[in-house]
């Protein structure tokens, strides 16, 4: 039986709660990030307090996992959005 792999947590502050609740998540939101770090380096630039910046998880291209926002909760990753004639993407998504 395959395991799940192993989800490392660092918090961000970037957080707050979802207007719908866990039972109105419906989309995945996938960014890509630029930057030659790890997941854990951008775990850590998250948890700035100047970011305001957050994702419920980041995937390493090790192939790392670090979670930075429980699901239950609202990230601060799609900005003003919209998608499918639904504003505000992070209302609905994980990051």
């Amino acid at each position: 039986m395959m395991q799940k792999p192993r989800i490392t947590w660092l918090a961000s502050p970037h957080h707050d709660q979802r207007p719908g609740g866990v039972e109105d998540i419906d989309t995945i939101v996938l960014h890509h990030t630029a930057s030659g770090g790890t997941a854990q380096d951008t775990a850590r630039y998250f948890a700035n307090p100047k970011s305001k910046v957050s994702a419920h998880y980041l995937i390493g291209k090790d192939g790392a996992i670090v979670q930075c926002v429980q699901d239950a909760r609202r990230a601060w990753h799609a900005g003003q959005s919209a998608f499918r004639g639904r504003a505000n993407v992070n209302d609905f998504s994980i990051g």
